[in-house]
């Protein structure tokens, strides 16, 4: 019976795929050390290019949350960020204060 219960784990163990294997970053991304709160482009509001592509600023702001935010370029010496739980490319994030 023990190697009757010892090989069906084994079978299991080897038909089951592992769950869970989504990807983590094990260490947070550090909050921005420069931002954009006295930059000419953003108190005019232009667009700004990253990666190629065209991006134009909204209103909607959002606290910055390093588990989940990639530094993904750099405009005017000041970094730009993405949302990695969003479609990549949608939307960006530019700092504009500390904290």
């Amino acid at each position: 019976m023990r190697t009757f219960v010892l090989s069906l784990i084994a079978t299991v163990a080897v038909l089951v795929p592992n769950l869970g294997n989504a990807q983590a970053y094990p260490l947070r991304t550090a909050p921005p050390e420069v931002t954009a709160a006295t930059a000419d482009w953003q108190l005019n509001n232009e667009p700004i290019i990253v990666s190629s592509t065209l991006f134009h600023p909204t209103r909607a702001t959002r606290m910055f949350d390093g588990q989940v935010m990639v530094q993904v370029g750099v405009y005017q010496r000041v970094p730009v960020y993405a949302d990695v739980t969003l479609e990549p490319n949608s939307i960006l994030y530019r700092p504009v204060a500390r904290n």
